[in-house]
């Protein structure tokens, strides 16, 4: 997947071009104009000639209409396989994800900046908005939810276009799942760590340095053994104030990390 391919299906107004033609499977500009009346011809044009320049669509046939070339395009692949493959990448679905929302974020920006900057506007009477409803569920609930929100929103997508109506878009956000104890802790111990989340400074107060502890002894996965080296190399890589001895035995007397006798093996824990 190259990089132009996933610029183009981060881009909002590509994204809808791309599902239209995965869709209809076969169609022309003209086709796609009539399916996106909001979309100025010239900019459809522009548009189509950058995903056939970046290999997502295929003209697959030229026809004569009125001594005028007419390309009829396809999809190069299967979109939805390939946006899947983008955000389940082991290596970089982080990385793509994190693109392609960017992506997204940037065209609604630029079409609340073009609506914020006419004269007169009354966002109250336009119907414009947004907002954040926070809630738990679990993930077949959240996607029960996406049903019923993608049920409301097609009902009214079919809507023909009339006099009184306005085009409008509606961008539906699920935002990542957050752990808010591990937020809170983070929280509380962020004096004590870096940029890069080493601990840089050992905590004077005891319930601060029993945090400290907790998250150093995160670090080593739970029931595994490791030699003092092992531990040391870990303790070395996670902190930057150089006293591994304070860490390691304060790990060991609050029993985060069990120390057989001789010392030649430590053990992670289970929390209690």
């Amino acid at each position: 997947m190259t990089k132009e391919v996933m610029n183009c299906i981060s881009n909002p107004i590509m994204n809808r071009i791309i599902q239209s033609v995965s869709e209809l499977g076969l169609c022309t500009t003209k086709q796609l104009s009539t399916f996106h009346k909001d979309i100025p011809q010239a900019t459809m044009y522009r548009y189509i000639k950058k995903l056939v320049a970046a290999g997502v669509l295929t003209i697959v046939e030229e026809r004569k209409v009125r001594n005028v070339s007419e390309k009829v395009y396809e999809l190069s692949f299967d979109y939805n396989k390939v946006a899947m493959e983008l955000i389940t990448d082991a290596g970089k679905a982080g990385e793509n994800y994190l693109h392609m929302f960017q992506q997204f974020t940037i065209g609604l920006t630029k079409e609340f900046s073009l609506y914020a900057k006419k004269e007169g506007i009354d966002v109250v009477q336009d119907g414009s908005g947004f907002r954040v409803s926070p809630f738990y569920a679990t993930t077949d609930e959240l996607k029960e939810m996406a049903q019923k929100i993608q049920a409301i929103i097609q009902e009214y997508s079919n809507l023909p276009n009339i006099q009184g109506r306005s085009y409008r878009n509606v961008a539906v956000i699920y935002t990542p799942p957050r752990d808010l104890e591990e937020e809170l802790f983070m929280e509380e111990i962020k004096n004590f760590l870096d940029d890069k989340n080493r601990i840089k400074v050992w905590p004077s107060k005891v319930a601060k340095k029993k945090a400290v502890l907790q998250y150093m002894a995160s670090k080593f996965q739970i029931g595994c053994e490791y030699t003092e080296k092992e531990v040391n190399a870990m303790i070395d890589l996670w902190h930057t104030f150089e006293d591994r001895f304070i860490l390691r035995r304060g790990m060991v007397d609050m029993k985060l990390i069990e120390r057989t006798k001789d010392g030649a093996i430590y053990v992670r824990l289970s929390p209690p």
